[in-house]
């Protein structure tokens, strides 16, 4: 019932959506939200020399395409697995699956990170989805925003993209 009480609160246009255009909020249980902090993404290139081919004369190498946030974890933190999201975008008549990214990073050491592509010399290249890795359910919301609904997320730190690739608003889920 209580799921059902805030879906109802939500959709009845009760919580505010944010001000400007790649905001995003976090709607937390009483109805109310959380902005977000907005973090600059880097983008990084490695290249691996794994072999030296003799006859050939050449080194098979791979190469890695990072988004890459400084920082171990987020400032915004929840412990539910379930997200409701109010991201505002310029246009809410496009689509929200091609527009509105979500990704799980893998935490290394001082830095979170995605794999965006890797590309091998026998192997070819395999770009990840530019979107996202998480999937959502997205509704509009609002004047310009989407109302996103994430279920089951498993503990780790996350980053929306709504406009610009080299910014993402992060959550980490305990």
């Amino acid at each position: 019932m209580f799921v059902s009480l805030f879906t109802l609160c939500v959709n009845a246009g009760n919580v505010v959506e944010p001000e400007y255009n790649g905001q995003v909020a976090i709607v937390n249980a009483d109805s109310t939200t959380t902005l977000l902090p907005i973090e600059k993404a880097e983008t990084k290139a490695k290249s691996n020399n794994l072999a030296f081919v003799p006859v050939a004369g050449m080194f098979l190498t791979k190469g890695l395409c990072y988004t890459i946030l400084k920082g171990k974890e987020a400032a915004t933190k929840v412990a539910t697995k379930d997200v409701t999201l109010i991201v505002r975008v310029k246009n809410h008549d496009d689509n929200p699956d091609t527009s509105i990214g979500i990704v799980k990073y893998e935490v290394k050491k001082k830095e979170r990170r995605f794999l965006m592509a890797e590309s091998g010399l026998f192997s070819g290249t395999s770009v990840k989805s530019a979107v996202g890795n998480v999937k959502f359910d997205a509704k509009k919301y609002g004047k310009s925003s989407f109302l996103l609904t994430i279920k089951g997320l498993e503990p780790g730190e996350y980053g929306v993209y709504a406009g610009d690739a080299d910014q993402a608003s992060t959550f980490s889920v305990k």
